[in-house]
């Protein structure tokens, strides 16, 4: 569905706000983590590729919130896959400006979506 897909693509510490999935009708607000995610091949210090933040599922269909989950899966293409003898997943923390306040603009969009 066009309205899931985000662009540009997520990177990492968005949040997320859900509504209308809690009984309170008080919408939910997820962080995602503020991780930066890489594959080298061959070698830990191989040539690097960055993967994109592609896929977010979250399951909140627990009345308690510690059973809660977010699963984050990150993709890429690596150059030449027939070269690959190993792989090295690395990951690293996103650091961010503090985010901008929302502009009347951004309001009234969201209104229209409730």
């Amino acid at each position: 569905h066009k309205r899931l897909q985000f662009e540009p693509m997520l990177e990492g510490g968005e949040i997320v706000r859900l509504r209308g999935l809690r009984h309170d009708f008080e919408p939910m607000e997820i962080k995602l983590p503020s991780i930066g995610v890489a594959v080298h091949k061959n070698a830990k210090d191989g040539p690097a590729g960055p993967l994109a933040l592609d896929t977010i599922q979250i399951n909140v269909d627990s009345i308690d919130p510690k059973d809660h989950h977010v699963t984050c899966i990150w993709r890429g293409m690596i150059k030449e896959p027939d070269d690959i003898e190993s792989l090295h997943i690395a990951a690293r923390e996103i650091v961010r400006a503090a985010p901008a306040e929302p502009t009347d603009e951004d309001k009234e969009e969201e209104s229209k979506d409730e």
